[in-house]
This record gives structure tokens, sequence and C-alpha cells, in this order.
């Protein structure tokens, strides 16, 4: 969503926490046991990530091959190759496959993100738009009913949010129940269909975050915005 005309909101910047690798065990392992390019090809990710605004930060499976590669600059390197690096992120749960919902197409996507980085930048950016909503000639009746409808947004996207942890601890808990010499398979079918009810709540509060969205451009026309200092 974007509420000021001709101006689309954009990340300044993305950081790496202190630590980062210390405490990111997986990654760790994967630096260690098969190079620095999953480092790079992690910083990589996370820069792209910040540059899709309009789809939370996610990235489509060929945009996490195609935009890692041209910001490293290999060139030279084959697609399969950079595939190699993304499939091993998400094989060690580093790199979230989630569901998205385009806001125009109302088609259901699966994108993919680091979770925890795509988690700021939708915190960051809500934040963003609940201080530049301040529109001009707008009587404060209207304005206070603007921002409160924005609030709503931020509600259903903290939600949001909330599902796609519910159902990384599902998957979590599905890959090692799996990988139990005696996986209870009833535990398992369990598991498997909580994600799906994830995936489906997770579609349904897209959807609910549009058509408030929508209302809030509504609110919005006739007046302009300033940015709140």
């Amino acid at each position: 969503m974007s509420l000021i005309p001709g101006k689309r909101y954009r990340a300044e910047f993305t950081q790496l926490p202190y630590g980062f690798i210390n405490d990111n065990t997986a990654l760790q392992t994967l630096i260690r046991m098969k190079g620095l390019q999953y480092l790079a090809m992690y910083i990589a990710i996370q820069d792209r990530m910040a540059n899709h605004t309009e789809e939370d930060f996610t990235l489509s499976y060929s945009e996490a091959i195609a935009e890692p590669k041209a910001y490293l600059q290999q060139y030279s390197m084959e697609d399969a190759d950079i595939k190699v690096w993304l499939d091993d992120l998400i094989d060690a749960e580093i790199v979230e496959q989630r569901i998205f919902v385009n806001a125009y197409t109302d088609i259901e996507e699966t994108r993919y993100c680091i979770p925890s980085v795509a988690d700021t930048l939708e915190v960051l950016r809500d934040s963003y738009f609940s201080k530049v909503i301040n529109p001009l000639k707008m009587p404060k009746a209207d304005k206070d009913k603007l921002k409160e409808t924005q609030a709503k947004v931020s509600e259903v996207r903290k939600s949001i949010r909330i599902k796609n942890a519910q159902k990384r601890n599902c998957r979590n808990a599905l890959t090692k129940e799996l990988a139990k010499p005696d996986c209870d398979k009833s535990v398992a079918q369990i598991l498997n269909a909580q994600i799906e009810d994830c995936d489906r709540d997770i579609a349904a509060l897209y959807r609910k975050a549009h058509t408030i969205e929508k209302e809030v451009e509504l609110l919005m026309q006739g007046g302009g915005l300033v940015d709140a200092e």
C-alpha cells in the first residue's frame, strides 16, 4: 500500500543484528561445512527483500535466484548453482516459504524470505505509515477515523506475522517427528493439517487487510499527505 501518491515506501536500510551468526546455528553449519558463499547469499537475499515492500518483503523463487545473483555480480555463474545455495538455505530453515495474497489479483502465491528480516521490515513499515498519515484539509474527526482504520491494518498484519510463527513451529515439529525412526504418523498428519490451517488463516487475513487498506485509500481521497517529523 502506498499512502502518498507517486511515492512508494522503501526501507531505508537493512541491518544485520550484532552477533547474528553466533545466534544462527544453521547458518554457522552451512558456512563451516560448505563455505562463505552462504553468508553472501544470506546478505544478498536480505538486501533484495527490502525492495519488495508490496510483497511484504518476500521474493518469488525465481526472484530469490536472479536478484541475489545480480546483487553479488555473479553473472558468469549458472542459475542452477545459485539455486543450490537457495535450496540449502531453505532446507536449513534459514529461508522460509510463505503464503502471500496479491492485493491486485487476489491470487495466493508462494514466496520466500528470511523470517526475522521480513517481520522486522514489516514492523518498521507499519510504524512509518502510522506517522505519515496526516492529510491536509481534512477535518479532525475524519483524520482520527483514518488513523483508526490504518491501526486496524497494522493489527491484521500483526496477526499474519503471528500465524507465520505458528506455522513455522508446526513445520519444525513435523520435521522432527518425520526424522524419528518410530515416527508417529497420526502426529505427523495432525501437524500437517495444522500447517494447512495456518495457510488458510493467513490467506483470509491478507484479504481482510486488503479490504481495510481500500477503506484507508478511500478516506485519503481529497487530502494530501505530509510526512510527520
